[in-house]
């Protein structure tokens, strides 16, 4: 709904659920490094999220042939927590899932 961007609605959300949760927000957001045929939006999205406060894990979430890479807003990317949501999920629709960190010599 192109016509409701850049109103300020996204950031009001993200702000409203870190007050009600307080606690860190985690996304998975298509990667800039691959090949595709939409690289401007994932380009402005992940502006978007950097500028509401987003930090990249340095870590990308894979599944399915799929790779995401992790964005946290909050003090510290928890692992271990993450892996916990996925387990719970696995429990219900089973799926195989790896967690890969960015080097820093791939920057």
């Amino acid at each position: 709904m192109p016509h409701l961007r850049s109103h300020g609605y996204g950031k009001e959300i993200i702000e409203k659920l870190i007050d009600f949760y307080q606690r860190t927000m985690i996304l998975e957001v298509e990667r800039l490094d691959e090949d595709c045929d939409n690289l401007e939006q994932r380009k402005a999205r992940m502006e978007f999220y950097k500028q509401n406060g987003f930090k990249t894990a340095n870590a990308f979430l894979e599944y399915e042939g799929l790779s995401f890479e992790i964005l946290y807003r909050g003090d510290h990317f928890d692992e271990e927590a993450y892996r916990d949501i996925f387990q719970k999920l696995q429990e219900e629709n089973y799926f195989d899932f790896h967690i890969e960190y960015r080097r820093f010599s791939d920057h």
